[in-house]
């Protein structure tokens, strides 16, 4: 009996700029990716990520998240396909290069893409299948591209076959689908398929289709938590086990584990003067109802807020008391001249320095300056710990 245990998951959706411009409660998704990593290291795992590791293709977002990924990923064995966030043309246009191609040249990461391939992972066979971008037509010829191509390789089935597409069964409608069960069935013993931000697993026809849903979102399109309230407790990861007998038959043992301490983010720092007092209006009545009817409610909301949202933090602290959640708050410094020499204090002292947050104030204004000089800052113990690195927001 030959036995493989590893954890599925999909739809990391990692950018540096994921909250900018959004005013919604949002998993906070390095946080949930640390949770999957630190268990697969506890664990002695592999991770499958189904695609849409990162959420936008641009250069600049490439390279923070990779930054993110070499010590998130050490010690990990990863294994993945590429999502449709991931081609090169999605939102941040044809001349930036694929994250796929990024990731292959980067030696520090342990990382193997399963496109288009057959991978064997302690004797068990991994197929992949980036996304494909088109009509189910389109998809079923590129289907049975592959299916002939592992024919030809003496792989009449897979042990596992890992793809992102939307599929009929988790949609709920026929509109928007590329593939189905039906036409899936057949080509491995398990088919985990990412995109459509569903958790779930299910047979048909001798296989075994597991959902993974994602660490960060709620269902299919990225919906705000307003239309979701199931956010975040149906948020997380499968464990997986195969076992293969001599005769080649594969029993699989899925098991669902939601993101135990997942946190939530509110964004205060992108809203303007004209809008705050509406805003916080609007804010306080969407914390009542959002921790009045999520349960469980989430262990840690991180919010970002800049100095003159005072009245709402002592409001949404009273919330949080109240449902027994504990905020995390980062106040939003707002001068980016200094940012060179910040991120050179970073990279001087990243073991203590957590991160760094270097945010413009949007008034339609200059950029505000600093009260306190960068060696006071970081002098002060009590900022260290507020400290979150994102990329500067230049005009």
């Amino acid at each position: 009996m030959n036995n493989l245990s590893f954890i599925a998951t999909a739809d990391w959706h990692l950018w540096p700029f994921i909250w900018r411009n959004l005013s919604h409660l949002r998993g906070d998704s390095e946080a949930s990716v640390v949770e999957v990593t630190a268990r697969a290291i506890e664990t002695q795992r592999p991770v499958i990520c189904a695609g849409d590791i990162m959420d936008h293709g641009e250069e600049g977002a490439v390279a923070r998240e990779l930054k993110f990924l070499n010590q998130a990923l050490v010690g990990v064995n990863f294994f993945y396909v590429v999502g449709n966030h991931e081609e090169s043309g999605f939102a941040g246009g044809e001349k930036n290069p694929r994250w796929l191609e990024v990731i292959e040249a980067n030696s520090n990461l342990n990382a193997t893409h399963l496109g288009g391939t057959v991978t064997f992972i302690d004797g068990f066979a991994f197929g992949g299948l980036d996304y494909v971008r088109g009509s189910q037509a389109v998809f079923a010829q590129e289907l049975e591209t592959y299916r002939t191509a592992l024919t030809a390789g003496g792989i009449n089935k897979l042990d596992v076959l890992v793809l992102h597409q939307p599929i009929k069964e988790l949609l709920g409608f026929d509109g928007a689908y590329q593939t189905t069960q039906q036409q899936l069935a057949g080509l491995a013993h398990l088919v985990i398929i990412g995109d459509i931000h569903v958790s779930r697993t299910w047979e048909h026809e001798g296989t075994t289709f597991l959902s993974p849903g994602s660490t960060v979102y709620n269902d299919w399109a990225e919906i705000t938590f307003e239309a979701s309230r199931s956010c975040p407790a149906d948020l997380g990861y499968w464990e997986v086990r195969m076992d293969k007998d001599t005769a080649g038959r594969v029993a699989i043992d899925t098991t669902r584990v939601t993101t135990g301490n997942q946190r939530v983010f509110f964004d205060l720092s992108v809203l303007t003067p004209e809008a705050e007092v509406d805003a916080m209006k609007a804010f306080t009545a969407f914390g009542v109802e959002a921790f009045a009817n999520n349960i469980p409610c989430p262990a840690l909301a991180r919010v970002r807020y800049h100095a003159e949202h005072t009245t709402f933090i002592a409001e949404l602290q009273r919330l949080a008391s109240s449902v027994g959640v504990e905020l995390d708050l980062r106040p939003v410094h707002t001068n980016t001249a200094i940012s060179a020499e910040l991120e050179t204090l970073r990279q001087a002292d990243g073991a203590n320095i957590t991160d760094v947050v270097i945010a413009r104030h949007v008034d339609g204004e200059k950029d505000k300056t600093l009260s306190k000089t960068i060696s006071e800052i970081l002098a002060d113990e009590t900022q260290r710990p507020d400290l979150i690195l994102e990329r500067v927001v230049a005009e």
